[in-house]
């Protein structure tokens, strides 16, 4: 099944038993869904120099997670934490985790009322009565480090009522591009795309850093093909990619 988001043809997250990776030649990734944009220019450019092709799967790093456990036919998973690599690691599925990029959750609106707002804070004082996306912070990292800042701000009961929840990041940021919430708290990667680009973002100091972690999968049947391309994900295009979307 394919969605369009950011322009972007995507395949979305699907049971273990309806993806048919292991019978096509091309390499299955995992991706948390906040790097959707990036990945989609890293594998294009990747494409373009080698000729090989990747394929791509985008949901919340606790779905994907949760998937590769239950026997998904991934051959390397880019998830949006530390902690999900880690466990896959001494589950004996994956192989040592390494960080292929650290990010940053922001708030984000397309709201015009909230033009004078400083910083993040003072757009939801802003803005008292809409409602705020956020990603389900159990399986989305980013919306874990949301849900900290607001309890370290001490704002959290007085938003509780007006946090609307999506399934990961991306679509947290669609609700409120599409308008079926006034703000949300996304990554600044969602920030900077060219949708990004038609609201304003603010910085969230109290948010911690998400750090993303990837594994090879032990299983993989693509092996020598995803060796490569990590190799790829180290060099200065795809370093510049990262940079551009606000990755370190």
């Amino acid at each position: 099944m394919k969605k369009t988001i950011f322009g972007i043809a995507i395949l979305i997250a699907v049971a273990p038993g309806q993806i048919r990776a292991a019978e096509q030649a091309a390499p299955l990734v995992a991706v948390a869904a906040n790097f959707t944009g990036a990945m989609a220019k890293i594998a294009a450019t990747y494409k373009n120099e080698s000729g090989k092709e990747l394929q791509m799967v985008y949901s919340s790093t606790g779905k994907l997670y949760a998937q590769i456990r239950n026997g998904a036919p991934f051959d390397l998973f880019l998830a949006a934490d530390q902690r999900r690599p880690d466990l896959l690691a001494e589950e004996g599925l994956c192989a040592t985790p390494f960080i292929y990029a650290t990010g940053q959750a922001v708030l984000w609106t397309k709201d015009t009322g909230t033009a004078g707002a400083k910083n993040w804070q003072e757009a939801i004082a802003y803005n008292q009565a809409g409602k705020i996306a956020i990603s389900t912070p159990e399986t989305a990292p980013y919306g874990a480090a949301a849900m900290a800042a607001l309890e370290k701000a001490e704002l959290r009961g007085r938003v509780d009522s007006r946090l609307v929840y999506g399934h990961n990041v991306a679509q947290a940021f669609q609700f409120a591009y599409q308008g079926s919430a006034e703000l949300s708290f996304t990554a600044l990667s969602l920030a900077l795309s060219s949708q990004g680009a038609e609201g304003r973002y603010w910085p969230i100091p109290e948010a911690p850093a998400v750090v993303q972690k990837g594994c090879a999968v032990k299983k993989s049947s693509h092996a020598e093909a995803i060796a490569e391309f990590l190799d790829f994900l180290q060099r200065d295009e795809a370093k510049t990619v990262l940079a551009e979307l606000g990755y370190k």
